[in-house]
């Protein structure tokens, strides 16, 4: 439960596209090992490896959120996204 007015801050919502999009390279540690994604099936049925299965329910997360009349939405484009969400007084 929210209150009105009440804000929720969502971390991740770009999925590593926001930096990279707008030219700034994402800070990365001296002693920082790459990760291999896994681009092994997880959606069986649909054929998707895990990275798409992951920015499939990003896009359908901002996609609800955008569409929700209750709230208004903005997304900071630092890092891999971070979108505040206020749920409107209406």
């Amino acid at each position: 439960m929210l209150a009105k007015g009440g804000l929720i801050i969502a971390d991740n919502t770009a999925f590593d596209c926001v930096t990279p999009y707008i030219g700034i390279p994402a800070p990365v540690a001296d002693d920082a090992v790459p990760i291999e994604p896994s681009f092994g099936p997880v959606d069986k049925q649909m054929g998707l490896g895990q990275t798409e299965v992951i920015a499939k329910a990003l896009h359908n997360f901002n996609e609800y959120v955008r569409k929700d009349p209750r709230s208004e939405v903005v997304m900071l484009p630092i890092f891999t996204g971070i979108s505040l969400i206020r749920l409107l007084d209406a």
